[in-house]
């Protein structure tokens, strides 16, 4: 089975629509003074650029499901980032969190701005949900 049959249709496409954003890279790094070698993803983002109704779709989807949204920085804070992520109940440990897409601020339309889009942050099945919202 793969990972993409373990999940509803409309989580498969935001699964794709993460390939199309960005692809992960393995990278090592050795400290200069240990011969340990540690293992790194580093997000390449693509130029993709979300049109408004796929950026639509999106939100509705975070708003609709039991989705986690919120923004971190990336390249040192020079660059905003979204995650989109759900809590997988199936795990032994609470609040484990599996990410199903990650994008830059510059692959949205102008008009889905920081402070429009951080009504939606951490909401667990919408922002009228009666459910707290899981801290990542």
């Amino acid at each position: 089975m793969t990972r993409d049959q373990t999940y509803p249709k409309h989580l498969v496409q935001l699964i794709h629509l993460a390939k199309r954003l960005y692809r992960n890279e393995k990278v090592e790094l050795i400290g200069n003074q240990s011969t340990q070698v540690r293992e790194l993803n580093i997000a390449n983002f693509t130029d993709e650029i979300l049109d408004v109704a796929e950026t639509e779709k999106l939100l509705g989807i975070i708003q609709k499901d039991e989705l986690l949204f919120y923004s971190i920085g990336a390249n040192t804070g020079v660059s905003r980032v979204y995650l989109v992520a759900r809590i997988d109940e199936r795990a032994n440990v609470p609040n484990d969190v599996q990410e199903l897409l990650r994008f830059r601020q510059r692959q949205l339309p102008e008009q889905y701005t920081f402070e429009n889009l951080s009504k939606l942050f951490c909401y667990v099945t919408g922002p009228n949900s009666k459910k707290p919202a899981a801290m990542v």
